[in-house]
Order: structure tokens, then C-alpha cells, then sequence
């Protein structure tokens, strides 16, 4: 797991992570717990200085299980107003989306 903002990434696992360098005022926080045999990353953004609207980052996993089972979840986004703009996986695999009809747009 990497957390990527233009060419700069950061390394997610083995965490716990709680960075404040690699991405210039803004701390990363991000840990893992269980859940019976599922891992759970959480990851949050915290800007120091200046407001963190209109930024672009990338969570990128990727696994040496051929069938790992993966799920994302966003706890505070709204259907209306996405900040979740894309979720994309390797052509050869696939994956299923399920949420709430969007308001505006129908994407």
C-alpha cells in the first residue's frame, strides 16, 4: 500500500505511519487493525497549513496473492459531492461497486 500526490509517495505498510516530511504541511496518519482475517488500513490527511480541498491523491495496493479480496471504504464522503473521483483495478482482474445513487450526473 503507497500513498502517492504527484511524484512523491509514501510507503503505507508496515505502519503505524505518522509522517510529517514526505509531503510538504501535511501528516499522515495510518494504521492497521483486524478484523477477523481481514487487515484494515486507515489512512487520514491532515493539513498543517493551508486548506487541503482541490488535492489529488492516489492509494495504490497491490498483492502477491494472486486472489486477494480487497474492499474500500470512505466514512465521510457524500454521494452528492464525491471525493472519491476513481477507482480503477489491473485490466485482468475485476471488481464490483456498490453505493448509494449519485444526486447529480448519475456516474
Amino acid at each position: 500500500m503507497t500513498l502517492i500526490r504527484g511524484a512523491v509517495s509514501l510507503p503505507l505498510l508496515p505502519g503505524p505511519v505518522n509522517d510529517t516530511t514526505t509531503f510538504a504541511q501535511r501528516r499522515i496518519v495510518a494504521g492497521t487493525d483486524t478484523d477477523g482475517i481481514d487487515l484494515v488500513l486507515g489512512i487520514e490527511i491532515r493539513a498543517i497549513v493551508g486548506a487541503a480541498s482541490g488535492e489529488t491523491w492516489s492509494v495504490r495496493a497491490q498483492a502477491t496473492d494472486p486472489q486477494p479480496a480487497w474492499q474500500f471504504t470512505q466514512g465521510d464522503n457524500t454521494p452528492a459531492a464525491p471525493t472519491v473521483t476513481r477507482i480503477m483495478c489491473d485490466p485482468v482482474a475485476d471488481f464490483t461497486v456498490t453505493a448509494p445513487c449519485l444526486t447529480a450526473g448519475g456516474r
